[in-house]
């Protein structure tokens, strides 16, 4: 046998003889030779040519190579890359048993983390309630850091979905437990600041749901800001940001009456949808000089004039038709001393503060 009998297949395949090359690594697998290479050579064939092996699917291959590793090594990071392309295999029997794959506790956290974050993208809080006892049996007395980050973590997804009596009860104990590690608490301190704004925003977005008319299309885009990468967020926060540009007006009252419910996460929606935003590079704002878009913001208060509350339908639609957001209106504000003063309040200020003007304009 020669030293890299792999190499030497993984030519075979490449010459055009993909059946003979699977078929012998598929034997290499069963000999126990070169398990985690033969099989992540194997999931490349069965991933190129499907109709090569009616028993099994590719990542069944990832899972065999992962059990050889100890969860490690480059089928760790193609396993998280099909759980990010297909979060369905997050909720497979074969994802699940590598839980229980002996391994370094690090490896186990990585596996964790995608298989949670798909979990939570499909809204099932109950697979990730039933992970924590199996992963509790893998903890050793000396894993209490470890132990607490998977807490952390664990809660980051939770939190959306106590409506269920189980996850409910999971996220509670999660709570408890990590109460009872008050010595790391310190070196937990910015995890734990996190955790408070969780609770406010997770608990303002199950009241917003009761409280407020929320659309439909916007209901389900909150818990995926804070459990999500952004770039798996953004196709779905495109068309709520195209429903609130579609109904600017309808859309400010809903967002200023989320406002009421909860600052924090009206912010956070601000944040996204400006960070949704694409440059257009044919907006006129580009070759405006600041002087002639502080002139037009003059313009625009000289006409409208009174308390800020119903100066900001104009506004809104103001800064729409000229491109011009209301950060720099705020700004240009300051520039002209008649409108620097709304009722006793800054207006400039009022502007800057105005979340929900924010993400209507960003839409």
């Amino acid at each position: 046998m020669l030293a890299d009998p792999c190499e030497e297949i993984w030519q075979q395949a490449i010459a055009g003889h993909e059946q003979d090359a699977y078929a012998r690594l598929v034997s290499l697998v069963g000999q126990g030779h070169e398990v985690a290479a033969a099989s992540i050579r194997a999931y490349w064939l069965l991933s190129l040519f499907p109709n090569l092996d009616e028993q099994r699917v590719p990542c069944d291959w990832l899972a065999t190579a992962l059990r050889a590793s100890r969860l490690s090594g480059p089928a760790a990071e193609l396993y998280r890359r099909e759980m990010t392309a297909n979060r369905d295999e997050a909720m497979s029997e074969r994802c699940r048993s590598l839980l229980e794959t002996p391994s370094d506790t690090g490896a186990l956290v990585d596996l964790l983390e995608a298989r949670w974050r798909a979990l939570s993208f499909l809204q099932r809080g109950d697979l990730i309630a039933g992970d924590l006892p199996v992963v509790r049996r893998r903890m050793t007395l000396d894993d209490d850091e470890t132990w607490a980050r998977l807490l952390l973590m664990a809660i980051d997804h939770l939190a959306w979905f106590t409506n269920e009596a189980s996850t409910r009860n999971a996220f509670e104990h999660c709570l408890a437990e990590l109460d009872q590690l008050a010595h790391l608490h310190v070196r937990f301190g910015e995890e734990l600041d996190r955790l408070d704004l969780l609770t406010e925003m997770s608990g303002a977005w199950r009241r917003a749901q009761v409280l407020i008319d929320v659309p439909l299309l916007w209901s389900g885009i909150a818990p995926l800001f804070w459990t999500q990468e952004f770039d798996s967020v953004r196709p779905m926060l495109l068309p709520v940001l195209k429903e609130i540009s579609d109904r600017p007006t309808e859309s400010l009252a809903t967002l200023d009456r989320l406002f009421e419910c909860s600052r924090a996460l009206t912010a956070q929606i601000a944040a996204a949808a400006a960070k949704a935003r694409y440059d257009d590079s044919v907006c006129d704002w580009r070759y405006r000089s600041w002087d002639q878009t502080s002139e037009r913001v003059a313009e625009f208060f000289r006409a409208n004039s009174g308390n800020y509350n119903r100066l900001r339908i104009p506004l809104l639609m103001f800064c729409l038709r000229e491109v011009v957001d209301p950060e720099s209106v705020g700004q240009a504000v300051n520039e002209f001393a008649e409108a620097k003063n709304n009722e006793g309040s800054n207006l400039s200020e009022l502007i800057q503060a105005d979340v929900p003007l924010r993400i209507v304009y960003s839409a």
